[in-house]
C-alpha cells in the first residue's frame, strides 16, 4: 500500500496539484500510521494541518473524520485531528 501511495504521490504532487496533492498525502499519513511508522505518519498529518488546502473545507473535514475512524484509540493522532495547531 505504501509503495502504491508513493507512486500516486509522485504523479499527483502537492506542488503541481494543490487540491488533490494534499488529499493523497493525507491518505499516505493514515497508511504510515497503520504500517507502524507512526512518527512519520504523525509528522505528515501535523504538516498537512499547517498548510492551506486548495479544496473546500468540508473535504478536509471529511478526511479528518475518516482519519479519526481509522486511527481510533490512538491518542496522539486524536490530538492532531481534533485539536489541530492554529495557522
Amino acid at each position: 500500500a505504501l509503495a502504491t501511495i508513493d507512486r500516486v504521490r509522485e504523479m499527483i504532487m502537492e506542488s503541481t496539484d494543490a487540491i488533490n496533492g494534499p488529499r493523497v498525502s493525507c491518505v499516505r499519513s493514515v497508511l504510515l500510521v497503520r504500517a507502524g511508522r507512526t512518527k512519520e505518519g504523525y509528522a505528515e498529518v501535523a504538516r498537512l494541518l499547517q498548510m492551506p488546502f486548495g479544496a473546500p473545507t468540508e473535504t478536509f473535514i471529511g478526511a479528518a473524520n475518516f482519519l479519526s475512524l481509522v486511527t481510533k484509540d490512538d491518542p496522539h493522532f486524536d490530538e492532531l485531528i481534533n485539536h489541530p495547531p492554529r495557522l
